[in-house]
């Protein structure tokens, strides 16, 4: 036959009717595959599944098909835990079963699916439900889920009633393993007896009795909410966590009917491969896959399979339809699986595609049947006894440039004396031209060229791949400087056949110096920037205070550096104001993008009187701010947040400590330097006295609104109303500086050596530290004379049992 696909053609074949066909084989079931993820592109689920089959947050795309770890010619779902607290970052997913699928009251099914973790502090729940939109963000009505399992801590718990199991039998799981899970659901009656039970292997094998997971001499275990409804959900949640850590992924969701302990995705064909190859104006593809397993596991080919009919279509997988293309012939041997099929398509296009499996030699209406000629022109009119593949998808090569994996240009944060460098890699059939831009608004966009301090570059040696670089020396800061964003359009064709592409935009960064204030019997911002302070006063002030503070000059006592340098003092009905354009600052570049909220450093020195605020800002209800204080354990504590695209709560991270030192306080009248540096998506790290003392795992917010209230020195705003203020840290304050990079342990370490003359402690796990045994402020962090009395002291002591 003509193997060139024109789809949509009519191909002039009559549609079988197999009604009573199927009625009179309604005794042969087999798993009914919900998702095996081949049919769509990689990238966020939220985005690249448009068929409806998974419904998942939009605001916080943390569910994402991709390849699998362990084989990249697969495609998996995964989510990851979003940065948040208090249920802000929790996300779900869930994908609507049809009636096959859908376990009505009265019926028992079992959820087939793989899994795997790549972390040991994964919390993520799966399960199913009767809700017909279950939360997708944020803190949700865990009963929602009416039976669950979850992947918790490095380990499987099910839900039994009212609590977790956690003491299952073989439970522990191990990162970077595949698993199968058998989920067993009795729907039976919704008033009390539905129940649940659990399967687990890593083989390709049948489950076994011995695979069940056991609460003791138990294995049967007590939906979460019991009703009457059809299970017509599958439900997938996630808790807060680290943002892009914490992943799990799950691969051939099958729901089947009755208590079914099969290993479905072996009996179909699997390891979809394809491979195209550039011929002109047509695109010459080869399919390959692997033909199922046999069944009773004495091959590595299912014996029973005559042929393998290759069902097409291009356009829409909401399109029902995969038409008849060709018989693609059995495989060669029961040792050999590998089958495949070769024929010429066109640029541009959506492919889905399938295979069939014909079993031969069955019986029918007394006839034996057989199944060497299709005689259908669609895939709905295959026979169930022969064993239908699942529905793959693959795009052909594409005319326009297309920007590779990883290829997108990335943020470039450079010192004023630095080169920030923009790349963009990608591929294209044609030679393209590339055109480098600023971001303005959209519109009036500035185009680049080359020269003075920008260079332009392409490099065609690896054609059809090619790399464009932009490269822009000694960046000047300012947005009406170079700081901003950077993208390029790549382009080919002529007049009506052009085509463009652009990339992302990549943030330029200059790394420097954001305020600084000496109080210097002032609070002039020195930096340059000019964000000056305002002293103010809420002494026998009603609530709320802010709105009623007064102006007031504020005394300055001798600073950190000693006679002749001053640092600004605070009662405890005291503070500053640096207004709304101080630093960290929300807003401008990118949405605050190297303003310092998503990256930066806060050093001060402080001589506090009570547990308070240092420096802090937060908007109108817990989305973007910053908060560093003293607490009352006592720590420097830090706290960074910004927003999501509905201006929902998303956590950069919190992070407190002190040094270990023995009977250590910041409120013993002496100056004590903290210094706080974070990252978004990476971490909050927290250093007292030049040595470090916390980290916390770090998020990655969406945005940084702009500051609704001025950022305030020595006082912080209520949560519940922001024109009241509490938290007064009263003391003296010098040197506070904010920087939009982040700082090395070993400057802020030289910082602290430079001003007190004094060695913080940058290791306590030095050669020997298990022999520290004295922390006192005269032995801190090193081996003397004090650790060898402690050591002496004890010198004869066991931990031996004497008989009384």
């Amino acid at each position: 036959m003509d193997k060139m696909l024109f789809f949509g053609k009519e191909m002039g074949m009559k549609k079988a009717v197999h009604i009573m066909l199927f009625l009179a084989l309604a005794f042969v079931t087999r798993a009914e595959l919900v998702d095996d993820f081949e049919s769509y592109a990689a990238g966020p689920v939220s985005t690249v599944v448009t068929d409806g089959s998974w419904l998942t947050d939009t605001t916080d795309p943390d569910a994402v098909i991709e390849a699998d770890p362990a084989d990249s010619s697969n495609k998996v779902m995964s989510t990851v835990e979003a940065g948040g607290t208090g249920g802000a970052g929790q996300t779900g997913s869930y994908a609507v079963l049809d009636s096959a699928a859908s376990i009505p009251d009265g019926s028992t099914k079992t959820l087939f699916l793989r899994f795997r973790i790549n972390t040991l502090t994964t919390d993520q729940a799966i399960g199913f439900t009767s809700i017909d939109a279950p939360t997708l963000h944020g803190a949700g009505d865990w009963n929602e889920f009416h039976a669950c399992f979850r992947l918790t801590a490095g380990a499987i718990d099910v839900r039994d009633g009212g609590s977790w199991l956690t003491n299952l039998t073989n439970r522990t799981l191990t990162v970077d393993t595949w698993y199968n899970l058998w989920f067993v659901v009795n729907n039976a009656d919704g008033t009390g007896s539905d129940t649940v039970q659990l399967y687990m292997n890593t083989t390709s094998a049948d489950a076994t009795e011995a695979d069940c997971l056991l609460s003791g001499a138990k294995d049967t275990f007590a939906f979460r909410v019991q009703d009457a409804d059809t299970l017509d959900r599958i439900y997938w949640r996630a808790q807060d966590g680290s943002e892009a850590v914490d992943k799990v992924f799950i691969d051939d969701v099958h729901v089947s009917p009755g208590k079914d302990l099969s290993f479905p995705s072996s009996r179909n064909p699997y390891n979809p491969v394809v491979e195209q190859t550039v011929n002109g104006s047509v695109i010459n593809t080869t399919l390959r896959w692997k033909a199922g397993m046999d069944p009773d596991g004495n091959y590595e080919v299912n014996p029973n399979i005559v042929d393998q009919y290759l069902f097409m279509s291009s356009g829409k997988l909401t399109d029902p339809n995969l038409f008849y293309v060709d018989t693609a012939g059995a495989p060669l041997s029961l040792s050999d699986p590998n089958s495949e099929y070769s024929l010429v398509q066109v640029y541009d296009k959506t492919y889905y595609w399938a295979v069939v499996e014909a079993i031969d030699g069955y019986a029918h209406d007394g006839i034996l049947r057989s199944a060497l000629t299709p005689n259908v022109s669609t895939i709905d009119d295959v026979d169930p006894n022969n064993i239908i593949g699942s529905t793959w998808m693959y795009e052909s090569v594409k005319s326009i440039p297309i920007v590779a994996a990883g290829g997108q240009p990335v943020e470039s944060r450079v010192f004023p004396f630095e080169t920030a460098a923009f790349t963009c890699a990608f591929s294209s059939v044609s030679a393209p031209t590339v055109t480098w831009y600023k971001y303005v608004d959209g519109v009036n966009d500035t185009k680049l060229t080359a020269g003075g301090d920008v260079a332009i570059a392409l490099d065609d040696s690896a054609a059809p791949n090619y790399t464009a670089t932009l490269d822009i020396a000694t960046p000047v800061e300012g947005v009406d400087n170079d700081e901003g964003q950077y993208y390029c359009v790549l382009t080919v064709g002529e007049g009506e056949s052009q085509q463009s592409v652009q990339s992302n935009s990549a943030n330029l960064v200059v790394k420097r110096k954001l305020a600084e204030y000496l109080f210097e019997e002032n609070l002039a911002d020195t930096s340059g920037y000019g964000n000056n302070g305002q002293g103010k006063d809420v002494a026998g002030l009603a609530e709320p205070n802010s709105l009623l503070a007064s102006n007031v000059t504020l005394p300055y006592v001798e600073g950190i550096g000693g006679s002749g340098t001053h640092g600004v003092s605070l009662t405890t009905t005291q503070y500053v104001d640096f207004g709304t354009e101080a630093y960290p600052r929300a807003g401008d570049i990118g949405n605050g993008f190297g303003e310092g909220m998503d990256r930066g450093t806060i050093l001060c020195w402080v001589k506090p009187i009570q547990a308070g605020t240092i420096l802090l800002d937060y908007n109108n209800g817990s989305t973007t701010g910053f908060g560093l204080s003293v607490n009352t354990s006592p720590n420097a504590r830090m706290d960074i947040r910004g927003e999501g695209p509905a201006q929902e709560y998303q956590s950069l991270g919190t992070s407190e400590g002190r040094p270990p030192m023995t009977s250590w306080t910041f409120f013993d009248g002496a100056w004590h330097m903290v210094a706080v540096t974070w990252t978004a998506g990476d971490s909050v790290t927290v250093y007292v006295d030049g040595e470090w003392v916390s980290s916390a795992a770090g998020g990655s917010p969406y945005q940084y609104l702009p500051w609704q209230r001025g950022v305030l020195m020595g006082t912080s705003r209520t949560s519940g109303n922001r024109d009241i203020l509490a938290s007064f840290l009263g003391g003296a304050f010098d040197n506070l500086r904010v920087y939009n990079y982040r700082f090395t342990q070993d400057e802020i370490a030289q910082e602290y050596l430079d001003t007190t003359g004094k060695y913080p402690c940058v290791n306590h796990t030095f050669i020997g530290n298990e022999y520290n045994f004295d922390n006192g402020p005269s032995s801190y962090c090193k081996i003397d004379l004090a650790d060898f009395a402690v050591f002496v002291q004890n010198w004869l002591a066991d931990g031996l049992f004497v008989e009384p």
